[in-house]
């Protein structure tokens, strides 16, 4: 299991519910990883992202009653993950938000895929862990116009 998650020098990840900053290449990179894989995010992130994602398996977590459809699941447990989970096996999955269901799964993270911002966002009220138990093993710039970006890649130490 991946995260997949775009954070400032301090982790921050959100401010008053929004996503701190949004980076074009990012989101080309966010499509090219994900599309035809497992996305898992909680009903706040869903709810920001305004609709289900084409060509992608969605997990929802939420403990509001909602009907799956095609390729859009909502669950209340990791029991029912795992089914999911288990049933596109041949599918990576990706935790993409919020802070939350990012710290409900944390231990099962075998690889941080993380867009870093070289900035601190003021304000911002909503942070992941550090990195501890991680390895950086890759680390490039991204073109951007606004920033200095760079896309880091960690694994877990075994």
């Amino acid at each position: 299991m991946k995260l997949l998650i775009l954070v400032d020098n301090k982790n921050a990840i959100a401010k008053d519910g929004e996503q701190i900053l949004f980076v074009d290449n990012d989101l080309h990179m966010f499509k090219k990883y994900t599309t035809n894989n497992i996305i898992i995010m909680g009903r706040k992130t869903f709810h920001a992202i305004g609709r289900q994602l084409p060509n992608r398996i969605s997990v929802v977590f939420t403990h509001s009653k909602n009907e799956d459809k095609n390729n859009l699941f909502y669950v209340d447990s990791i029991e029912k993950l795992d089914d999911i989970i288990k049933k596109y096996s041949d599918k990576e999955v990706f935790v993409i938000g919020g802070a939350a269901i990012i710290s409900l799964l944390w231990d099962r993270l075998d690889e941080l895929i993380v867009t870093r911002v070289d900035t601190v966002v003021k304000g911002a009220d909503t942070f992941i862990p550090d990195f501890k138990g991680f390895k950086l093993v890759k680390k490039c710039e991204i073109e951007d116009p606004n920033y200095k970006v760079y896309h880091e890649i960690w694994k877990r130490e075994k």
